[in-house]
């Protein structure tokens, strides 16, 4: 049924318990055309939107809740706390999670309501009060709130994309998009096609948003190019605990998810919150595919399960970024790039810890990729000689299985190779299990001295790689009791 579209206001106020106007003067929004987004009297608004306000110079948030009324009976319809909120993430099965609802990015200060609370064919107005951005004024005026008697007024859609659509199209501020939002796309897939083949294709720009996958088989999310679709958001230990709240991308019980040409970044420092997944890929035995991407954070970049393959990819972190209990995770003409550490320390980190289930599986294997180094977010380097290429949990439930096969490798990674402080399962690797390495050479193409690796590491022979890792369909040929995988880009 189409729905009739109605105007929303969206007033700024100095101080606000309930919807009145304010007894000081209030700049009109017709006036800050230029400022608000979307700007006064917009039509066709998306019910996911993220709402922004340009201010002159670069903000700072303060305190207080932004408010979103129904403007039709001034019904209270999403109180928004300026400092850390909560919100609940998903369809059906949802993710609930500490968020920052509000943030700042440059001069523009980014409002996101909570999730679907702003409904189709709707008036909604919004009250801001002054005390939640300070230090910066808006179109040379101090910001002293716009008024419920101001003029920021939109019209959201009538209705939502088409149920039969196989392709859905993000984009944060074009006129074809089916949402604003990449989670509600996910969402409308999970409600329309839990199973139908599905893609969703991220046009460029800048996401700033958790996601929650549950459940959901053969969706491909696309972005417009590694560098051009960027999904970020700041989550960590420290805001939400545990492996299946700290992390950007929460995947749970799904196969044959497919992660193309986009950047996945948690841009969480570590002494912001430490422990950081850009995914948390938790379905024992579904499949991950992950092509011409990047995923950025700084301590456990990727926390991966099942069987997944990382193809012309880059990996970038510092602490144990690559780490989990997969039954084989291939990274193929990737790179692994280790990252300064931004507390300044010279210790170099740790590419991987590996928790494999089964001493039968692979677990973790790199074929002809390369391990390289940069830069942190502010600034550090990574020192000669201090990395590790893995590190043991020193735990006998799981296993060390970890190879690399044609791998070359900076001068940062040590000459001992493996951290030997714990002592990793098998306690002494072999061609089939633990640490595991095969012609490694230098970024120019030089073999390595590898005389100095750890004694209980084993150096494969040509016969050990061409037996079961000469390929992606060797190194796969177990999936599914023997029936194997070659998965393609």
């Amino acid at each position: 049924m189409k729905m009739k579209q109605r105007s929303v206001k969206i007033i700024m106020l100095a101080s606000f318990t309930a919807p009145m106007a304010l007894t000081c003067p209030a700049v009109g929004a017709s006036s800050l055309s230029n400022q608000l987004s979307p700007s006064p009297r917009s039509a066709n608004v998306y019910e996911d939107t993220t709402f922004s306000l340009t201010f002159d110079s670069i903000p700072k948030k303060g305190s207080g809740s932004i408010r979103i009324y129904d403007a039709d009976n001034d019904q209270l319809i999403d109180t928004i706390n300026v400092g850390t909120d909560t919100d609940k993430i998903g369809y059906h099965k949802v993710r609930t999670l500490k968020t920052y609802s509000v943030r700042i990015r440059g001069k523009q200060a980014h409002i996101t309501p909570h999730a679907k609370k702003l409904q189709t064919g709707k008036s909604y107005y919004v009250t801001v009060p002054a005390s939640a951005f300070t230090g910066a004024k808006l179109a040379g005026k101090t910001f002293t709130g716009i008024d419920r008697n101001s003029d920021w007024v939109i019209s959201t859609r009538s209705n939502k994309p088409d149920v039969n659509k196989t392709t859905l199209i993000v984009d944060d501020n074009g006129t074809q998009a089916d949402f604003r939002s990449v989670q509600g796309a996910i969402n409308f897939v999970r409600q329309y096609h839990s199973n139908t083949k599905m893609e969703i294709f991220v046009k460029a720009g800048t996401y700033e948003e958790p996601l929650y996958i549950y459940k959901q088989n053969n969706l491909t999310i696309r972005g417009e190019g590694k560098n051009k679709t960027i999904i970020t958001y700041k989550n960590n230990n420290g805001l939400n605990s545990g492996t299946s709240a700290r992390a950007l991308l929460l995947v749970y019980g799904s196969d044959m998810l497919r992660l193309k040409d986009l950047t996945l970044k948690n841009s969480t420092l570590i002494s912001e919150g430490g422990q950081a997944e850009t995914i948390y890929f938790n379905s024992s035995n579904g499949r991950l595919i992950a092509t011409n991407s990047n995923f950025i954070s700084e301590q456990d970049t990727l926390l991966l399960k099942g069987w997944t393959w990382f193809y012309n990819t880059m990996v970038a972190g510092n602490v144990d970024f690559i780490w989990g209990y997969p039954h084989v995770s291939l990274f193929e003409n990737s790179e692994i790039r280790t990252l300064g550490d931004s507390r300044g320390k010279k210790n170099g980190g740790y590419i991987l810890q590996a928790r494999v289930p089964d001493k039968a599986d692979k677990g973790f294997v790199f074929l002809n990729s390369k391990l390289t180094r940069g830069k942190s977010a502010n600034g550090y380097s990574v020192p000669d000689r201090k990395t590790y290429l893995a590190r043991s949990s020193g735990k006998t439930s799981y296993y060390d299985n970890i190879a690399f096969i044609n791998t070359r490798m900076d001068k940062h990674i040590r000459t001992v190779g493996w951290k030997g402080s714990k002592t990793p399962n098998p306690s002494k690797a072999d061609k089939n299990a633990g640490w595991r390495e095969y012609n490694s050479k230098d970024l120019s193409g030089n073999r390595l001295n590898v005389s100095s690796r750890l004694s209980n590491a084993y150096q494969m022979t040509s016969n050990d790689v061409n037996n079961g890792y000469k390929n992606r369909q060797q190194i796969f040929e177990d999936y599914n009791n023997g029936s194997g995988w070659n998965p393609q880009n």
